[in-house]
């Protein structure tokens, strides 16, 4: 190629490079000028029109890529390699090809885009207000449509927040009813109910160290210590020593000031006295032994030195100092927890704030193995007054409460199992207008050994009616009977045991059941799935019908049967009871209580009424009058008038524990051992011992 020839290719690449650059990433300033070069062809009108003469030609168009595929010299660096980017069109509507995603991203599924035009809006759910589906910012709504359109005119559906599940997560109220059903096709398919269970009061009791006074600081102090070396396997020596060393001996201040003559700025100092010497004087007064003062006999026995709750020490009370909180767990509260896991999916659900409703969920379940994250808080409620089952996934069909209050669950009062309040501090205790009716104040004798049944195994036994009515006919029936003995063997003597033992799979049954059994022929407890076809069966039954009867046998059909177990069925259908002193004077809401609904459930007409006639349909004739009972003095006083109408009309008088026992046991058990009458005419006023190991004393309450 010539000289001439050979300057104008290099000028024309080197313009070629300089106008891609341009045109690919164009300039702030322009570039700098190219220095002269002697072209021998005639120059053109200019020098873009010359550029456009050479490339009229096809041959020259070729030599121009052939020249710009060229490799680059040895040792010279690469060409910065430009990539231009351009705006694509969407296809028309006429066109063919799949509609570009909301987002711009790529769909896993094939396609153009994750999700389609179609698919959002509306949006299932937000996660921190981006949509949990399509991946968009949530639309912020036009003051124009009153808030129900977004500013592009789509409806913006209700949601509703499920904090508790994910922070920042809201579900449209169509996804939520969703989620809703299928989380009670999976719990029920498990063999299993819902149950919501509250803490303060219910299954625990808090105070403030704010709240209780030095004395009470010491005792519990001294409580908590006598614990921990009980826990740890130490001797009745050693839990001794513990509590007398767990306050140090304080001399008596006002002694002090007196011999100094001073006193206390209000002029008080004489009359003030050390907790130790309180505590002395109140040992006094419970007719202890003299010489046995704990704080100065230097004899270390636990059958000489009584500490209040130290002896034995009062199981599960705990000093959480992060807090500046003392807790103390219900009895059987451990017990009580894992039975009614085996029958039920747990949920919390609490007033309190979320840090203490975390903290009591991991003393309730230090293995975190059966609530599993659904702890509900007041900051998760969607009502900060009240407490609703609008955030619990599981249809209300299903869903078993318990709380001490009913006022909090206006919206759900049927599905609610009320229990008496549980004070083990006075200030609980005279917080609601109860002085006396604490532990501290009971001599620290703990619910069910102090005059008062232990609720939370009332509790069970309704739980366990429930589960037995609502799965009857099915595979999961026999899981009721299970989670009862499992509870029995924790109250015998296993109630100190781990706690943080996990939810164990339960194999066996009162049939013995094969181990090997194929799943889809039914359940075997523990964690097997009953059957499809068991569902539609199931899903037509409602366990707040079931809690007060079991249904009408005139409302029955071959159709709903399954739902409403007929009352000729169940062990107390001839027992007609009125209760005499069990509910609270003035309850508003009687039929919510355990006894109540333990006797409602197993068949039996209840009212806090004697009914002295039968209509014939709607109430009987009152058979039974099931009191409670007190004990003074070693005898039993359970003189009332609905006892002394049973004495006059040949009806029983029963304390509690008959309803108990015939829950427990589901059949109608003798009323010998239970009767407050030695025989037809006298009311039973003799030495109260105990009945038996599983039952209580004839003197505990309802």
């Amino acid at each position: 190629m010539s000289e001439s020839s050979s300057g104008s290719d290099d000028d024309f690449a080197a313009e070629l490079e300089a106008q891609m650059t341009v045109a690919e990433t164009p300039a702030k300033t322009p570039a700098p000028p190219k220095p002269a070069v002697v072209i021998a062809a005639p120059a053109g009108p200019s020098r873009r029109g010359g550029l456009d003469a050479l490339l009229r030609d096809a041959a020259q168009k070729a030599e121009v890529r052939a020249f710009a595929a060229d490799a680059p010299p040895a040792g010279a660096a690469p060409p910065r390699r430009a990539v231009k980017r351009r705006r694509v069109p969407a296809p028309s509507a006429a066109g063919g090809g799949a509609p570009p995603s909301a987002t711009g991203r790529p769909d896993p599924r094939g396609g153009a885009g994750g999700t389609t035009a179609s698919s959002c809006p509306p949006h299932p759910g937000f996660l921190h207000d981006i949509c949990v589906r399509c991946g968009l910012r949530r639309e912020k709504p036009s003051s124009a449509g009153g808030g129900s359109r977004s500013s592009a005119g789509h409806p913006i559906p209700k949601s509703t927040s499920m904090r508790y599940i994910h922070e920042g997560l809201e579900l449209s109220n169509d996804e939520l009813e969703k989620a809703k059903r299928e989380e009670k096709t999976r719990v029920l398919l498990s063999g299993k109910l819902l149950l919501v269970l509250d803490l303060d009061h219910t299954l625990l009791n808090s105070a403030r160290f704010a709240d209780l006074t030095q004395d009470d600081h010491d005792v519990l102090g001294r409580i908590v210590a006598a614990r921990a070396c009980a826990d740890a396997g130490g001797s009745e020596e050693d839990i001794a020593k513990a509590a007398k060393e767990a306050v140090p001996h304080r001399p008596d201040r006002s002694m002090i000031d007196r011999e100094e003559g001073r006193e206390d700025a209000d002029g008080k100092g004489d009359e003030t006295k050390s907790s130790d010497d309180e505590l002395s004087e109140k040992l006094k007064q419970t007719k202890e032994p003299p010489g046995m003062d704990p704080l100065t006999d230097s004899t270390v026995s636990m059958s000489d030195t009584h500490f209040p709750g130290c002896s034995p020490p009062l199981k599960h009370t705990y000093c959480l100092r992060h807090l500046a909180l003392f807790t103390k767990l219900r009895p059987f509260a451990h017990a009580f927890l894992r039975a009614a896991s085996e029958l039920c999916q747990l949920y919390i659900y609490t007033m309190g704030d979320k840090r203490y409703a975390a903290e009591m969920a991991c003393l309730l379940d230090p293995g975190g193995t059966l609530f599993g994250g659904r702890i509900i808080s007041n900051q998760e409620s969607t009502n900060a007054r009240v407490k609703d089952l609008d955030i619990v996934l599981g249809a209300d069909s299903a869903v078993l409460i318990v709380d001490d209050t009913d006022r909090v669950w206006p919206n759900n009062l049927r599905n609610l199992i009320k229990v008496d309040r549980y004070h083990f501090f006075k200030q609980s205790a005279l917080g609601f207008r109860q002085p006396g009716a604490s532990v501290a104040e009971k001599n620290w004798r703990d619910e069910g050994d102090n005059g008062t049944r232990a609720q939370l195994r009332d509790v069970l036994l309704v739980i366990a009616s429930a589960h037995r009515l609502f799965f009857a006919g099915t595979d999961a029936s026999g899981k009721a009977d299970e989670a009862l003995r499992s509870f029995k063997r924790d109250e015998d003597g296993e109630e100190t045991a781990s706690a943080t033992r996990p939810e164990t799979a339960r194999t066996e049954t009162s049939e013995s059941v094969d181990p090997g059994k194929d799943k889809d022929d039914g359940i075997v407890l523990g964690n097997a799935k009953l059957p499809d076809s068991a569902l539609e069966t199931l899903r037509s039954r409602d366990v707040r019908e079931l809690l007060l009867g079991g249904g009408d046998d005139d409302a029955e059909s071959e159709a709903n049967a399954p739902s409403k177990s007929s009352k000729s069925i169940l062990p107390l259908s001839n027992v007609s009871v009125a209760f005499s002193r069990v509910t609270a004077r003035g309850d508003l809401n009687p039929e919510r209580h355990p006894l109540w609904l333990a006797a409602s459930s197993a068949g039996a007409d209840v009212s806090a009424d004697i009914c002295e006639t039968s209509d014939g349909k709607s109430q009987k004739k009152t058979t039974h009058v099931v009191a409670r009972v007190e004990a003074a003095e070693g005898k039993i006083v359970a003189r009332t008038e609905k006892i002394e109408w049973a004495r006059r009309n040949g009806a029983r008088a029963v304390d509690a524990e008959w309803l108990a026992r015939c829950a427990e046991e589901w059949r109608a058990v003798d009323e010998a051992p239970y009767s407050l009458f030695s025989d037809a005419s006298n009311l039973k006023e003799e030495e109260a011992t105990p009945r038996d190991k599983r039952g209580a004393s004839p003197g505990v309450s309802a």
